[in-house]
């Protein structure tokens, strides 16, 4: 500590990290979006080398199937036995009710 005092002025931490979220692939999530919509069928590697080559981007594919997976939305667990009973209860008094 004494030594970075001496060196810097100060105490502070020096940040760290990426920069809470300003990644290489911060710039073109909307790229690779409309990329994936006009080609579904693209491999996870056919669309590393897409945006090396159109917008210069050099990402591992790691990195871009991360991003993909914070692209989509939200997966809906499936209901539960609970709910499914309780919905084919209230199907079945809504047909049958007088």
């Amino acid at each position: 500590m004494v030594l970075s005092k001496r060196r810097t002025g100060s105490l502070e931490a020096k940040p760290q990290g990426n920069g809470g979220g300003l990644g290489k692939l911060a710039g073109v999530v909307d790229w690779i979006a409309r990329r994936i919509k006009q080609k579904c069928d693209l491999t996870l590697d056919e669309l590393v080398v897409h945006l090396r080559c159109d917008s210069g981007v050099e990402a591992h594919r790691v990195w871009v199937c991360r991003r993909l997976r914070s692209l989509q939305p939200d997966q809906q667990r499936p209901p539960t036995l609970q709910t499914a009973c309780f919905f084919r209860e209230m199907v079945w008094l809504s047909r049958f009710a007088l």
